[in-house]
């Protein structure tokens, strides 16, 4: 999930509310259905780096929350509704966008992501 605070928030400022977003994503999805969740906030040092990342990161505001789920988990498409809804009227300002999670989708598509962008006080 690709999340982007206000812009101009300085990095240590997204780091905190990164965890705050991380903290409400555990109270919508239980705890004991997530593996793990992991988040990368900022530009990449290297270009390289940037050649690989295709969510639209563009400074310090940016990131990705990286959610592996348990095996027995809700159909994912319901948990992604379940954040839609919910992470947009937990943050006012912050938009979420959610990329495909295969790889073949992610190449294939030139470019052409299917975006679910959610935004305070837009329609989902």
């Amino acid at each position: 999930m690709h999340v982007r605070t206000q812009i101009g928030t300085r990095l240590e400022e997204s780091a905190n509310q990164f965890a705050d977003v991380q903290k409400v994503i555990r109270k919508i999805i239980p705890p004991d259905q997530i593996e793990t969740m992991a988040d990368n906030i900022g530009m990449p040092i290297s270009g390289i780096n940037m050649t690989y990342n295709n969510t639209g990161v563009i400074g310090p505001q940016d990131g990705d929350i990286q959610i592996k789920l348990k095996e027995d988990h809700p159909p994912t498409e319901t948990l992604h509704q379940a954040l839609r809804e919910q992470l947009p009227r937990a943050f006012p300002g912050m938009t979420f966008a959610f990329l495909p999670a295969d790889i073949v989708n992610q190449i294939l598509n030139f470019a052409r992501l299917r975006r679910s962008t959610c935004r305070s006080g837009a329609g989902i």
